[in-house]
């Protein structure tokens, strides 16, 4: 297990169980900390993209790591938002025809089609980020 496995957690909110346990081993071996992977996903990879991350992502090994870490954020993300789109043309299609919920999103009644045959993913139910987003 992570030496601390509560930081790892927060840094790394779309990995569960073995894949949890492998990323945090991949990481800790490149010198990754949780503080700075959390940093790294926090900001989408930003700070790498200007160049604004110093220390260990100065060694590409590691930057390649915690930017795998990254890609499997953004897909938990992008499963995350397919869901949500899904359930909620699944709510306008008991209410307005598929031409209509087609017309004002710009898209083919048979592409709301096509979103609306796939199956959810369950794993899209879980939480991405550790914390909620401040108030405004």
């Amino acid at each position: 297990m992570p030496h601390d496995e509560a930081a790892w957690r927060a840094a790394l909110p779309h990995r569960s169980g073995d894949a949890f346990t492998a990323a945090v081993v991949r990481l800790e071996a490149a010198g990754v900390t949780p503080s700075l992977a959390e940093s790294v996903l926090g900001d989408l990879g930003e700070g790498l993209w200007t160049g604004s991350v110093d220390g260990v992502l100065g060694d590409a090994a590691a930057r390649a790591v915690v930017l795998g870490e990254l890609a499997a954020f953004l897909a938990a993300a992008v499963e995350r938002t397919a869901h949500l789109r899904r359930t909620a043309l699944e709510e306008l299609a008991t209410v307005r025809s598929l031409s209509d919920i087609a017309r004002q999103l710009g898209v083919s009644p048979q592409a709301v089609h096509k979103t609306l045959r796939v199956r959810p993913d369950p794993a899209a139910s879980r939480p991405l980020l550790a914390f909620a987003p401040e108030d405004s």
